[in-house]
C-alpha cells in the first residue's frame, strides 16, 4: 500500500524537483516557448485573414466570371443574330439576283426565238419564192414551146401597157 499513499519525503523531494525544473524551464526555456508560440498565433491569424483574403478574392473571380459568362452569352446571341439577319438578306439577294437572271434568259429567250422565227420566215418566202420561180420558169417554158404562144404572150403584154 506505500505505493498508493505516498510519504511526506516523497511529496517534499517531487515538489523540490518539479519547482527547480519550472525555474530553470523559466529562466531558459520559457521565454523561447512563449515566444515561438506567439509567432505561431502571429503565423495562424495571417494564415486565416490570407485564407479569407482568398476566398473573398475567389468569390469576387466567381462574381466575374458570371458576369463574363453574360456577357459571352449576350455576345453570343448578338452574334447569331446578326448571322440570321445575314443569312436572309443573302437568300434574299440571291433570290432577286435569280429572279433578274432568270427575266434576263427570257427576254434573251424571247428576243433570240424571234430573231430565228424572223429567219425562218425570210428563209420560207425565199424558198416559196425560189419554187415559185421554178414553177414559173417550167410553166413557161412548156407554155412558151411553140411560136404561136410565145406572140400571143408579147401581144398581151404590149396591150396591157
Amino acid at each position: 500500500m506505500n505505493l498508493i499513499t505516498p510519504d511526506f519525503g516523497l511529496i517534499f523531494w517531487q515538489t523540490i524537483t518539479f519547482l527547480t525544473v519550472l525555474i530553470i524551464l523559466k529562466k531558459f526555456a520559457w521565454q523561447k516557448i512563449l515566444t515561438t508560440i506567439k509567432d505561431r498565433e502571429k503565423s495562424i491569424n495571417e494564415a486565416l485573414k490570407a485564407a479569407e483574403k482568398a476566398k473573398l478574392s475567389i468569390e469576387q473571380l466567381k462574381l466575374n466570371n458570371e458576369i463574363l459568362i453574360k456577357e459571352a452569352n449576350l455576345e453570343r446571341d448578338k452574334i447569331l443574330k446578326d448571322a440570321i439577319s445575314v443569312k436572309k438578306s443573302m437568300i434574299e439577294n440571291a433570290e432577286k439576283e435569280a429572279k433578274n437572271v432568270k427575266s434576263k434568259i427570257m427576254l434573251d429567250s424571247k428576243i433570240s426565238i424571234n430573231r430565228e422565227k424572223k429567219l425562218a420566215i425570210i428563209a420560207l418566202k425565199n424558198y416559196s419564192a425560189e419554187l415559185s420561180l421554178k414553177i414559173a420558169k417550167k410553166l413557161l417554158r412548156r407554155e412558151l414551146s411553140n411560136e404561136k404562144s410565145q406572140k400571143d404572150l408579147i401581144n398581151s403584154i404590149l396591150n396591157k401597157k
